[in-house]
This record gives structure tokens, sequence and C-alpha cells, in this order.
């Protein structure tokens, strides 16, 4: 008799499920200027939000700008990082946090 046995995974998750685009990936801006970057938020599965954006890594006193924030699966949005004349030189590893609203 030949058994043989494989993993596999079950995840549960509640209904539906919210993805993030933000366009474009990469700037390079002058100080005292500002990035903008499009957001969109979509769902999956029935999802039907809403979600609060924040944004990690941002230089040392820059406060982010949302056109719209929370937002709901099919929302678009803008994200301005604005830059002082004293923001340093380098490049900054930004990351987004989609929180869902409860």
């Amino acid at each position: 008799m030949i058994i043989r046995e494989g993993p596999f995974t079950l995840e549960v998750t509640s209904a539906g499920d919210f993805f993030l685009a933000v366009l474009p990936l990469a700037q390079v801006v002058a100080k005292g200027t500002a990035g903008v970057y499009n957001i969109t938020l979509n769902g999956s599965g029935g999802y039907a939000g809403p979600v609060t954006i924040s944004v990690l890594g941002l230089p040392a006193g820059v406060v982010p700008v949302f056109g719209k924030n929370p937002l709901s699966p099919g929302d678009t949005t803008t994200l301005t990082i604005p830059t002082a004349a004293l923001t340093k030189n380098t490049t900054y590893a930004l990351t987004w946090r989609a929180t869902e609203v409860v």
C-alpha cells in the first residue's frame, strides 16, 4: 500500500479584501517642492470599506496631505508629500498603510 501526504493551507478572512495601488512608484523632487501620488483602492469578494491610509518613513516634520481619506473601494485620491528647504537630501523608503475602518 502506498500513502502520500503533502501540505496545503486554508486561510480564513473576513468577507472580501482590499488592494491599494500607488502611482508613480518613485519620484525625484527638488527641495521645497512636493511629490504627488495617485492612490486607488480596489475591493474584491464584496469588500465595501472604508479604509484609512497613512504613510510611514516620511522625512522629519513632513505631513502628508490626502485629497480624500478614508477611501472606499473604487475611490481614487491624491497624496501630496511636501518638502522644505531643510529636508535632507536622500532617498526616503516610504510605506503606505491601509487600515480597515471598523
